[in-house]
C-alpha cells in the first residue's frame, strides 16, 4: 500500500501566498468600487460602462471568495 507524503511546510508557504493574493484582490475590488463612485454619471451611461465596472467588481467578489475558501482548505489540510 502506498502513502500520501504531505509537506506541510510548503502547504503553509502557499497558503501564505494564497492569503496575500487574497488581501490584493480585495484591495483592488474596494478601489475598483472607490473609482466607480468617483466617476461622471454621465460617463458611466456611455457604452454600458456602469454595468461592465460592476461584472468586473461581482467578478472580484467571487474570486476573493474563492481565494478565501482555498486558504482555509490549506490551513485544514496542513493541521491534519
Amino acid at each position: 500500500m502506498s502513502q500520501i507524503k504531505i509537506h506541510t511546510d510548503s502547504v503553509e508557504q502557499i497558503r501564505g501566498l494564497v492569503r496575500h493574493n487574497s488581501e490584493k484582490l480585495s484591495t483592488a475590488k474596494t478601489s475598483l468600487q472607490s473609482t466607480t463612485h468617483q466617476i461622471d454619471s454621465r460617463i458611466l451611461v456611455r457604452n454600458n460602462i456602469s454595468g461592465r465596472l460592476q461584472a468586473a467588481h461581482s467578478s472580484l467578489g467571487k474570486i476573493t471568495k474563492q481565494m478565501h475558501e482555498l486558504e482555509s482548505f490549506l490551513k485544514r489540510s496542513a493541521n491534519y
